[in-house]
């Protein structure tokens, strides 16, 4: 595996706003699927987002630096 590159089921892809840019976040130990709501942690604190990319939808990415996490799931 080449360095920077993530596996399946280790990328979520989240929205802050319905027709939003798409973040991505690793899941932690969350199990989330599309359309969860889901509070991650950021660099400016803690945000409500909306999963969009569930993480079995990823099959790899080369996304650089490191991600933020999903720190829980909003029931």
């Amino acid at each position: 595996m080449m360095e920077g590159r993530r596996k399946q089921g280790e990328i979520v892809g989240v929205r802050f706003t319905p027709s939003g840019k798409v973040y991505f976040f690793a899941p932690g130990n969350v199990v989330v699927s599309v359309g969860d709501r889901v509070e991650v942690e950021t660099d400016i604190g803690y945000r409500e987002g909306t999963v969009v990319i569930a993480p079995d939808q990823v099959r790899y990415a080369d996304l650089k630096g490191g991600l933020d996490t999903v720190v829980r799931k909003i029931e």
